[in-house]
């Protein structure tokens, strides 16, 4: 027979272990071959997100901490989107074809490398989940 003090224990920790297992969030998993995205896309169907960012960006650090790391958002890309990140610094020759002048930029491409949409600046994780949302629905 187990004593109040194991089950006390036993309780607690089960709680424990659920609380931390509930919090983690996974987080997105970028690519940063946009050759292999685009194969990834053909296979899955699934759009394309691209995000370019720099390391001296404030506003794509903010992006990063705030926006992509929020559960929904994670969410909603892990599930609907193939997610692309481009350094606007070690990626220049591909930034400038896509034609981006500022960063952060997102940008929305179909599973075969059409262009559908392109969001720039700072969103928020409300903003960038409305905006993908309807991106996936064109």
């Amino acid at each position: 027979m187990k004593s109040s003090t194991t089950i006390r224990f036993t309780t607690a920790l089960l709680f424990a272990i659920t609380i931390a297992t509930s919090t983690v969030q996974a987080e997105i998993p970028w690519q940063r071959s946009p050759e292999r995205t685009l194969q990834s896309a053909r296979q899955s169907g699934k759009p394309i997100v691209v995000f370019v960012t720099t390391q001296w960006c404030h506003y794509c650090q903010k992006m990063k901490k705030q926006t992509w790391s929020d559960g929904q958002v994670q969410a909603t890309i892990s599930r609907d989107f193939e997610p692309l990140m481009l350094d606007g610094d070690k990626d220049q020759q591909i930034v400038k074809q896509l034609g981006i002048r500022g960063y952060p930029a997102t940008l929305v491409y179909d599973s075969h490398g059409s262009f559908l949409a392109m969001k720039s600046g700072f969103m928020t994780p409300e903003v960038a989940t409305n905006w993908l949302s309807a991106t996936r629905r064109r």
